[in-house]
């Protein structure tokens, strides 16, 4: 067996009251079948002589790594020179180590930290992960020096190195300081994903919620040429803004009207989240103002954040959804029929009647497709609901009588004539899927043979 020294300057070894002197050798102490025990003792002098001495890769890496683990202030000027030598290193692995050492070693406040917001240039991502972690432990808040090496890196020109540069300057800037906001906000712009984000998150940690000079700055880019730069504002806009601001729920709603189908998605899940919770009247009412907007897509969205706004069995609310049924688009009329479905309660007859007349009234297969499936939730064990979805299931489109009879054997009771005498007659149709449900049907339904021929099937 042969034992490193390492980091050690002291090293016990053991075996019964056997006690090794020599830390290299430790064979003659073991015997077959017998267990070795031994305790490392390191020290920061020791680890930073390792360093000194200039030894191999290896050796130098597991001495950063106890000076990491160690987690003493090192008070030598010398000693904190022999890590900082190391950032600079040809080994990536190493720069890391002596980045990771410095935030461990040295007192929160010194000048060091400036050299550490220089390793967020570094060309390997481990690297400048470990600084912008390093400087949370180094730079006080508002250190004016290291927020200027890092500002300057905010127009790197890699990404990766602008987005480092973002989550270190949310370590050190002051909460609420303007100064970061500008820069995180005008980030906000950038060409790159993940720069974006960043830029996000930094603008969330810096400014809070309520900021009013956050708000505007991620204001100013919601009209943004770039759809992209769009969402990313109404995203940041979701993190800075009081909930239940309504400036900010105003220039969401103005959004879910955007050309751009993500940026009606961001803001419907943005409206969610300042609204404060469900059944927000006022924003209920900013957001129905969207559904007379000429856009299709705009009514859509506005529907689909209601879905998140509004509390389930808000008669309200479900009444002015049945209105969209009727909409000349019939995107809006499947988007109107999924809201209902989701926001009204089993049995609700407002949304019961609007379902039953689209049935009558309309031939469009999806809207029919959707208005039974609405019903399996929402009708009740009506004869009028029940007439309505046994006729469907003669439906010419096989996706119409497949919703009907999957409907059926939710709402029938159990030996319905007119649901068994449909679903027999299925039972021969050219769809596998439509053959499928109305054996469910029989199954379901039919409770003696006296209820069904059984020598039909």
């Amino acid at each position: 067996v042969l034992c490193q020294r390492l980091t050690t300057h002291v090293l016990v070894c053991g075996v019964g009251s056997a006690v090794a002197t020599n830390s290299d050798k430790l064979r003659d102490l073991g015997t077959p079948g017998k267990t070795l025990t031994f305790a490392v003792q390191v020290c920061v002098d020791g680890a930073i002589q390792e360093l000194k001495q200039n030894m191999c890769a290896s050796r130098t890496l597991a001495a950063l790594r106890a000076l990491h683990e160690l987690g003493l202030n090192c008070e030598e000027d010398d000693s904190i020179a022999a890590v900082v030598a190391l950032v600079a290193d040809a080994e990536p692995s190493i720069r890391q180590a002596s980045v990771n050492a410095l935030g461990r070693i040295v007192a929160k406040g010194s000048e060091i930290a400036i050299t550490v917001a220089a390793c967020i240039e570094d060309s390997d991502e481990h690297v400048r992960v470990s600084a912008v972690n390093a400087l949370a432990l180094l730079a006080e808040q508002g250190d004016q020096n290291v927020l200027s090496v890092v500002n300057d890196l905010l127009r790197h020109r890699n990404p990766e190195v602008r987005s480092s540069a973002l989550s270190a300057m949310e370590e050190v800037s002051e909460p609420g300081s303007d100064d970061g906001i500008s820069a995180a906000g005008e980030c906000l712009e950038d060409s790159d994903r993940r720069v974006r984000d960043a830029a996000e998150r930094a603008l969330a940690k810096v400014a809070g919620r309520g900021n009013d000079y956050a708000v505007f700055m991620v204001s100013a880019r919601l009209e943004h040429s770039s759809c992209d730069v769009r969402c990313s504002a109404v995203n940041a806009l979701a993190r800075v803004a009081a909930l239940r601001d309504e400036r900010a729920i105003n220039l969401l709603c103005i959004r879910l009207q955007d050309t751009d189908a993500r940026v009606r998605e961001d803001a419907i899940s943005a409206l969610a989240e300042l609204s404060g919770g469900r059944g927000n009247q006022g924003v209920l009412t900013q957001v129905k103002a969207c559904l007379t907007n000429r856009l299709p897509d705009a009514r859509c969205a506005a529907l689909d954040a209601l879905t998140l706004l509004a509390e389930e069995g808000d008669g309200e609310t479900v009444a002015v959804v049945v209105g969209l049924l009727g909409d000349n688009e019939a995107s809006v009329r499947r988007t109107a029929l999924s809201a209902l479905c989701q926001l009204a309660r089993p049995g609700d007859q407002c949304a019961v009647s609007a379902l039953l007349a689209l049935l009558v009234q309309h031939s469009d297969p999806e809207a029919c497709t959707a208005a039974l499936q609405a019903l399996a939730k929402l009708g009740p064990e009506d004869v009028n609901v029940l007439e309505v979805v046994v006729a469907r299931g003669h439906d010419e489109d096989e996706r119409v009588r497949f919703a009907a009879l999957s409907t059926l054997i939710k709402i029938a009771p159990k030996g319905d004539t007119g649901a068994i005498a449909v679903a027999a007659a299925c039972l021969e149709d050219h769809d596998a899927h439509v053959q499928g449900a109305a054996l469910g049907v029989l199954e379901t339904l039919v409770v003696q043979q006296g209820d069904f021929p059984l020598e039909a099937v």
